[in-house]
């Protein structure tokens, strides 16, 4: 069995998006075999595929809260779509910190992680065992001002709701494109936060999550 050779993290955006274009059409069993990754048919296994596709293009930025490609100032995100390029989910961005420590949007998590991101449709139906999915053309999204107000005024809100300690308020119907989720294997893994009166409470860990109706609106460009 042949060993795939993984790139090093690419020197441009050019070269990097070569690399995205050169995985279009291949099917993720393609390198099932050729990789230390173990991918299992079933939803569970999802975290692989976006962690295989960072070995594929040279991703190397893991071990600090910035984008995948740090000097490229690019964020990587696979997204599962349907046969029609329509979103199955919505999207994992980044964690939810509580009680949040940065205040300012622009040194936010959120902000510098989704400025310019590079997206990988994995394309197949929400049923359709894993390995059987297609990766489909890439496309490099430079974030408008315009979806950047909308965001900003839905991150505000939500940071003080937990910087307030209502954290019983988040739910994941609060925000147009930006929502607080459970970012969390199951209900039963629970992190302590405190609260402005000095106690404490365990709650699900949370992260932030793009709705699906915006990155449907994003693929669109390419996909209509």
């Amino acid at each position: 069995m042949s060993t795939y050779q993984f790139p090093p993290s690419p020197n441009s955006e050019q070269e990097l998006l070569e690399r995205a274009y050169a995985l279009a059409g291949k099917q993720l069993s393609e390198f099932q075999q050729s990789c230390s990754l173990v991918i299992s048919n079933n939803s569970y296994a999802k975290g692989k595929i976006g962690q295989l596709i960072e070995l594929l293009l040279g991703a190397n930025n893991n071990a600090t809260p910035q984008p995948d490609f740090q000097t490229l100032h690019i964020e990587l995100k696979t997204i599962p779509v349907d046969n029609l390029g329509r979103p199955n989910e919505s999207t994992y961005l980044c964690h939810a910190q509580m009680p949040p420590t940065i205040l300012k949007w622009r040194e936010s998590l959120v902000y510098k992680k989704s400025q310019r991101i590079l997206w990988i449709p994995i394309i197949g139906s929400a049923k359709s065992p894993l390995l059987s999915r297609t990766i489909g053309q890439p496309l490099l999204w430079v974030q408008p001002p315009y979806i950047e107000a909308i965001l900003r005024r839905d991150w505000e809100e939500l940071t003080m709701l937990m910087l307030t300690g209502q954290h019983d308020m988040l739910s994941a119907n609060l925000g147009q494109y930006l929502q607080v989720r459970p970012k969390a294997a199951n209900s039963k893994v629970t992190t302590l936060v405190s609260l402005t009166n000095g106690e404490t409470l365990p709650i699900v860990p949370k992260g932030f999550y793009l709705r699906r109706k915006l990155t449907e609106a994003i693929l669109s460009t390419y996909y209509i």
